[in-house]
């Protein structure tokens, strides 16, 4: 079982933590969920100015020759960019079961999965 933790909106933060929302469909490019697995979810601000950010890395990436220096400057850019985008509020969920492209070709397209997920508050011993 693996723990991984996730961004998600407010009005699917609020649906999910209310109980309301049971379902989840997530890419696994970079991962494959599991039943049993934890995803924390963080509720993501949707307010930010993103180009702002962009600009910065971008300037960041072009203005600074040494690369060691410019690896450093743009990690100061995601971490105080990254500190701005979360509410604080999280919510744990277990995964109970996952449908994939394989299982449901007509319903989900390949590299998606639909997770059934249950909060933690709710699983009992």
């Amino acid at each position: 079982m693996a723990e991984w933790t996730l961004k998600i909106a407010p009005p699917w933060f609020d649906a999910v933590a209310s109980g309301q929302k049971t379902l989840e469909l997530r890419r696994e490019d970079t991962r494959r969920f599991e039943p049993g697995d934890v995803l924390v979810l963080r509720e993501w601000r949707t307010d930010l100015d993103i180009p702002e950010w962009r600009r910065a890395v971008q300037a960041a990436w072009m203005e600074e020759p040494d690369p060691d220096r410019r690896r450093a400057r743009i990690a100061a850019i995601y971490a105080h960019y990254e500190s701005r985008c979360y509410t604080g509020r999280t919510c744990r969920v277990r995964v109970t079961h996952v449908l994939r492209h394989a299982d449901v070709p007509d319903l989900l397209p390949p590299g998606v999965a639909a997770l059934s997920i249950r909060r933690m508050e709710e699983d009992g011993p």
